[in-house]
Formats: structure tokens, C-alpha cells, sequence
């Protein structure tokens, strides 16, 4: 096992010299004029793209939290109002059913009342 591990190392290490080699060679043979870097001027023109990027960034995100900000604060101003509406629409709802609840026992109340009143005739007939 040991000698496994011991040949492992030396196989990594030699296949690393060989690739070292194979980059040095590719680098010496590549001509000068083949390597370009980004003019200062290029440089500077890319940093002032990005910052404009940046800013324009910062600006939206501001004029997005200011828009938050403010529909929070009109939503807390009309939080009293809006809670009385929907508690006066809440009982409203809730009278009205009482209501419609008791409109149905009345009616039912009145049709056992017929029924009663029918029936008692009925008997007096007999």
C-alpha cells in the first residue's frame, strides 16, 4: 500500500513537470505582437462603464426603497380608516345574516303556526 501511495506522489510529480514544461514552451513560442493588454485608456473607459453601472444601480435602489418608504407610511396613515371601514363592513355582514337568520325562523315559525292552525280545524271538523 505504501509503495502504491509512493508512486501515486511521483506520477502527480512528474506529470506536473511535464505540464510546467509544456506551458514554457507554448509561452517562448508565442510571439510578442500575439500578447496584447487594454490600453490605459481602455482601462479607465471600462472602470467609468462599470461605475456608471454601479451608480445607476445605487439610484434605482434608492428611488425604490423612497417609493416603499412612502407606501408604508400611507398604509400606516390609512390604517385607522381602513380598520374602521372593515370593522363597520364586518358588522354589516354580521347584522345582515342575524337578520336573514331571523327572517327564517319568522317563516318557519308562521308555516308551523298554519300547519297548527290546520290541523286544530281539522279536529274541530271531527
Amino acid at each position: 500500500m505504501m509503495k502504491f501511495t509512493i508512486g501515486f506522489k511521483s506520477l502527480k510529480v512528474s506529470l506536473l513537470s511535464v505540464l510546467v514544461a509544456a506551458l514554457f514552451l507554448f509561452v517562448s513560442n508565442v510571439p510578442a505582437y500575439a500578447i496584447s493588454f487594454p490600453s490605459q485608456s481602455d482601462v479607465h473607459a471600462a472602470v467609468d462603464q462599470v461605475q456608471d453601472n454601479v451608480d445607476q444601480f445605487i439610484a434605482r435602489s434608492q428611488q425604490a426603497l423612497t417609493n416603499t418608504i412612502q407606501e408604508t407610511r400611507t398604509a400606516i396613515k390609512t390604517l385607522p380608516d381602513n380598520l374602521e371601514a372593515a370593522t363597520a363592513e364586518l358588522d354589516s355582514n354580521h347584522r345582515k345574516a342575524v337578520l336573514a337568520d331571523l327572517q327564517k325562523a319568522q317563516q318557519k315559525l308562521e308555516k308551523t303556526a298554519q300547519e297548527y292552525e290546520q290541523y286544530a280545524q281539522q279536529a274541530d271538523a271531527l
